[in-house]
């Protein structure tokens, strides 16, 4: 007699969704970063959770989508695109949300569009409106927010990693609309041990040596890639961070005092996911 539970698996099975999770459910774990966008309500708050994302290097990474409803995956390999085109992976993805959903509410089909184009081809799309995305997301895939970070609305956010430099181009990155001393990105949390943390961010993107990753360092750290090769070593290091975008209404100093503010005192209420 067969279970339900091989009828119900054998009713989601394509090359796409098998690509998915051959790259990111190892041994039938579920994909880490499911945790990491699954609770970010708790640091932009419950009503400011994104209502559209870009994924610009997406890969097959359609792990988003279980989390975010509206999202638009950028990738300029066109090997990954049967992930995005196949209705398997949408009927598996809504099978998914139901399943985690606490309520009764019908959710609804997730909605994505899948691109194939490079980053500075983006610009010459127009799909990708300047300022017109809560979040962004970085995750392995190069130098994103050197040519995107202009898709973030202002006050909206960057999800990254560090591990081809981005967080770090991040961090140095000047808001070139007002001045070049004015930072266009403010770090607000870091991912460490299964939960985002607002304290001690003075700690991060600091050298050994006492004094903050300098532009020349993130670009050194960005071409050379081997940390063991630089010339530089960071304080402190975290899988994923997550930045805001400076809008309009922040000030300078306001905004540097209320980094260090945060940092320095209580962390924000936080729950561990599990």
């Amino acid at each position: 007699m067969v279970m339900q539970s091989q009828v119900v698996a054998s009713a989601f099975k394509s090359p796409g969704l098998t690509a998915y999770k051959r790259s990111y459910q190892k041994k039938g774990q579920k994909d880490i970063h499911e945790q990491v966008f699954g609770s970010l309500s708790e640091i932009v708050g419950d009503h400011h959770v994104p209502k559209r994302v870009v994924y610009p290097g997406c890969h097959r990474h359609i792990t988003a989508s279980l989390c975010f409803p509206n999202m638009d995956y950028v990738d300029c390999d066109k090997k990954v695109a049967n992930v995005y085109q196949d209705e398997v992976v949408k009927d598996w993805i809504l099978s998914e949300t139901q399943e985690q959903s606490s309520t009764t509410t019908t959710i609804a089909r997730p909605k994505w569009t899948f691109t194939c184009t490079s980053y500075a081809a983006m610009a010459q799309n127009a799909k990708f409106e300047d300022e017109s995305y809560d979040l962004m997301i970085s995750l392995s895939a190069g130098i994103v927010s050197e040519p995107c970070s202009r898709y973030i609305r202002p006050g909206g956010h960057f999800l990254v990693n560090d591990s081809h430099a981005d967080a770090s181009a991040a961090f140095v990155a000047k808001d070139e609309s007002s001045n070049k001393t004015a930072k266009l990105f403010r770090l607000i949390a870091v991912w460490k041990d299964g939960l985002w943390n607002t304290a001690d961010l003075e700690d991060y993107f600091q050298t050994t040596k006492g004094e903050y990753i300098s532009v020349e360092q993130a670009r050194e750290a960005a071409e050379i890639g081997s940390v063991s090769k630089r010339s530089f070593r960071l304080l402190k290091g975290a899988p994923f961070y997550l930045f805001r975008k400076k809008a309009a209404d922040d000030g300078d100093t306001a905004a540097a005092a209320a980094a260090a503010g945060e940092s320095k005192g209580q962390s924000r209420k936080r729950r561990r996911v599990k």
